[in-house]
């Protein structure tokens, strides 16, 4: 919690200093990580957003959002033209089983204001990921029944995180004797000879 208090400041801080980082969520990061770490504009990006945590910086999502918060609760923050959203995924994530989609139809679904994102069906189970930007834990993977009853979810921070649990559920449904392929029972006719 303690980290989080430290991130809102400096995000505050640059954002109060920076106008062009109200706008940018990539010049917000650039002017964080310059205030964190010295000579950071002279390192490779790919360094930067791989090393991250050995560098002491906070992640860029955390960043993101963290401004995205501020700019709710302090409007004189508010930049002077929207942030432009990352385009959301709508292609098969991962590595999945050959049965396994995790592709959105063209009907947009919610559930207590988190849109869904991906799902993926394994017998008469679905297991979808919901994202709510301004949820204090925007991603969440549910399980679902019929399409509107959705329950047992599990609340994250990062994308990753609910792909994962996403994933995890798969496979522990998949080893679930009902959804396992009925296997053709012998009678008496079915015997070698």
């Amino acid at each position: 919690m303690r980290n989080l208090k430290t991130i809102e400041k400096k995000v505050r801080a640059v954002l109060e200093k920076n106008e062009d980082a109200r706008n940018d969520d990539m010049v917000l990061y650039l002017a964080l990580c310059n205030a964190c770490l010295k000579d950071a504009g002279a390192m490779p990006l790919a360094e930067i957003m791989t090393q991250h945590k050995y560098l002491g910086l906070p992640s860029f999502e955390s960043v993101s959002r963290t401004r995205r918060k501020l700019q709710a609760r302090y409007p004189e923050l508010v930049g002077s033209r929207p942030v432009q959203k990352e385009p959301r995924a709508r292609k098969p994530i991962g590595v999945m089983p050959k049965n396994r989609e995790v592709l959105m139809d063209e009907e947009k679904r919610s559930n207590q204001n988190y849109e869904i994102i991906e799902s993926c069906t394994i017998g008469s189970t679905e297991l979808v990921i919901g994202h709510n930007p301004n949820s204090p834990n925007p991603y969440v993977c549910w399980y679902c029944k019929g399409g509107s009853n959705y329950f047992w979810g599990y609340y994250t921070n990062e994308l990753d995180d609910a792909r994962q649990k996403l994933n995890e559920r798969y496979q522990s449904e998949c080893r679930m004797p009902y959804n396992q392929p009925a296997q053709k029972q012998k009678n008496g006719d079915d015997r070698e000879r």
